[in-house]
């Protein structure tokens, strides 16, 4: 530890070490945040995506099977 790291300074006498820890913790944070939030972008964006299938889906398992059982629509 370098004897700059250990004078103290500042109007509340705190040590050089603990300001800069403080200042990493805090840049830490807001990428935490930051990460926290483009997770839940990601879940609402997945739920978004399988509420999509389901709805583009619905005609090719439901509608059409039902279509086909009825027998073709023109004779040629």
């Amino acid at each position: 530890m370098s004897l700059h790291q250990v004078w103290i300074h500042g109007v509340l006498c705190t040590y050089v070490v603990i300001d800069e820890t403080a200042s990493a913790f805090e840049e830490l944070l807001v990428e935490i945040v930051r990460l926290a939030e483009t997770g839940t972008t990601m879940k609402r964006l997945l739920s978004e995506i399988e509420s999509t299938k389901r709805c583009v889906n619905e005609p090719e398992f439901m509608f059409i099977p039902s279509l086909s059982a009825m027998g073709p629509i023109m004779s040629p």
